[in-house]
């Protein structure tokens, strides 16, 4: 079965990279496609070759996963079957996002967003003691194991990832503008340093591998050709932050013992390690047919809206990333997300995984025909295209919605704020 798993992934990777390559354009299709064949099919097909890679919380199914792996595979490519339909028929949609234009309402917009940015990194290093102490705990503020744990600073630190918006907004500007001049080229040197900096001490790679690939999304308004050596660059750098982002990049100011930092990075590096943190929405479809289809009965599609009134005291049910960890490691926690495939499964079946994925290719299809053109000529609206297609796939590897919208409130806040400004509007178009 190795063997169907890698046959699926290296040829759409091969198809999507030539696909990339000879139309110079890469966007939320193509980045949620690699994420969709490398979690879903090129994981599975590592692990059963090679008998390890398996997360953590899923060692004791290190000798059934053989038992019922044609029927997840068949699941796994029903779904991929389901998403590349659902991109075809979004391709016909007729609604188009507008963005503004105008230079300088763009500018405001930017400096604005970064601001509430900056003053959420002042709060968040505030409330966690100090800059010394984040730099020195990285690791366990992320796990939420560290002494000054403040969920006011932990609140607050989730709207530095404006940042992010205002660098790309920002680039698309610098693009855009016929002549920079030398200090509009040194305020996106700063917006780089800010994002830089909130991505290590956030403690999380994806957050660092980011940055990388919204560099990539620059293709989508510029007609350069994308150079081959950059790519493989770029490819190096999100590799290497991959493999010792955790082990070194996030421990280099908590660590006062070189060899000791290249012995873990040694040790952790290793493509088990790597593969492990990538298993569990594939192992969750296995877990998902297990425990039984259609076992949520659909309840987690509403629990994710009810999730906000915890904060006044009422008793809401958990959400699925606490039951599906359960069934693995019996332990009520919300360590490990089903995924989207796991998700489907446990909500319904085999016809809700079809239909599923299908609205998820169609959505994905519909953002990227709707941003197509007008993303070039607005700055603003390429900056939140580019924060969208970074996150979109997280919907693949979570899959459990209250953690997605835990994730990405803040800029659902800040896109409504846009459309309710008039930086952002909505546009349908009869027959287009």
């Amino acid at each position: 079965m190795s063997f169907l798993y890698l046959v699926v992934a290296v040829t759409g990777l091969t198809v999507l990279g030539v696909k990339i390559y000879r139309s110079n354009y890469f966007g939320i299709i193509e980045y949620s496609l690699v994420w969709l064949l490398v979690i879903y099919f090129l994981v599975p097909s590592y692990i059963l070759y090679f008998g390890s890679g398996y997360n953590d919380f899923y060692s004791k199914y290190d000798s059934a996963l053989h038992l019922k792996e044609i029927e997840v595979f068949l699941l796994l490519v029903l779904s991929l079957l389901s998403y590349l339909i659902g991109l075809f028929f979004g391709r016909g949609a007729s609604i188009r996002v507008l963005g503004t234009s105008d230079e300088k309402k763009t500018l405001q917009a930017v400096f604005i967003i970064a601001m509430v940015g900056f003053i959420g990194l002042i709060v968040y290093v505030y409330k966690y003691g100090g800059l010394t102490y984040i730099l020195e705990n990285i690791s366990q503020i992320r796990s939420g194991t560290d002494n000054n744990k403040n969920y006011v600073g932990a609140f607050f630190k989730m709207f530095t990832y404006y940042f992010d918006v205002a660098l790309f907004s920002y680039l698309a500007f610098l693009i855009k503008k016929v002549k920079p001049t030398r200090f509009l080229y040194f305020l996106a040197l700063i917006f780089v340093s800010l994002v830089l900096f909130r991505a290590l001490i956030s403690g999380g790679r994806q957050h660092l591998i980011n940055v990388f690939v919204g560099f990539a999304f620059i293709s989508t308004i510029t007609n350069v050709k994308l150079n081959l050596p950059k790519i493989l660059l770029g490819m190096c750098i999100a590799i290497g932050i991959v493999f010792y982002g955790k082990s070194v990049i996030f421990q280099v100011f908590s660590s006062d013992d070189v060899y000791a930092l290249a012995e873990s990075a040694s040790s952790n590096a290793s493509m088990d390690r790597l593969i492990s943190q990538l298993s569990h929405p594939y192992l969750a479809v296995h877990t998902a047919i297990e425990t039984g289809l259609g076992e949520r009965s659909g309840q987690d599609f509403i629990l994710w809206f009810l999730k906000p009134l915890k904060l006044f005291s009422v008793d809401v049910p958990d959400s699925i990333a606490y039951f599906h960890t359960y069934q693995i490691s019996q332990e009520w926690e919300s360590t490990v997300p089903p995924g989207l495939a796991g998700l489907l499964l446990y909500e319904s079946g085999v016809m809700l995984l079809a239909f599923g994925f299908l609205v998820a290719g169609f959505f994905c299809s519909v953002i990227e025909k709707a941003t197509l053109v007008s993303k070039r000529d607005s700055p603003l609206l390429f900056g939140c295209y580019v924060i969208f297609s970074l996150y979109f796939p997280t919907l693949f590897f979570k899959g459990d919605p209250a953690l997605v919208f835990q994730g990405t409130v803040v800029f659902d806040v800040l896109f409504v704020a846009l459309f309710l400004t008039g930086c952002l509007r909505l546009s349908i178009r009869k027959g287009s």
